[in-house]
């Protein structure tokens, strides 16, 4: 995998995280997966999304989910975007698979 040039805003969202090598490969892992549904955060929305992956790390090793979402409001998202999220969470581990839809968005937002 590719290595991905990041802004000092997004590095220090990493370096600050729980575990900056896995939140890494899991930001690298998303922002190479993302170019296949083309979606291509710019600067801004990179940082917002190293922050989401930050947060989502954390919860996986600290064991402390989000509370449930009602996921029929995220009804409007592209299958894409949704299975995309998904083999995200599956690849960070023990989050709630719900966390996939809150994850979508960053995606479609990002779409061009």
């Amino acid at each position: 995998m590719n290595t991905i040039q990041l802004n000092t805003a997004a590095e220090k969202i990493i370096q600050d995280s729980i575990n900056p090598k896995k939140t890494r490969e899991i930001l690298e892992f998303t922002l190479n997966q993302m170019k296949t549904i083309n979606s291509i955060p710019d600067e801004t929305q990179t940082e917002v999304l190293a922050n989401h992956v930050a947060e989502m790390v954390e919860r996986s090793e600290d064991n402390n989910q989000l509370d449930d979402v009602d996921v029929s409001v995220f009804d409007g998202l592209p299958n894409d975007s949704v299975e995309l999220a998904g083999r995200v969470i599956d690849e960070i581990g023990n989050l709630k698979d719900q966390e996939k839809y809150i994850l979508a968005v960053h995606f479609e937002v990002a779409r061009k």
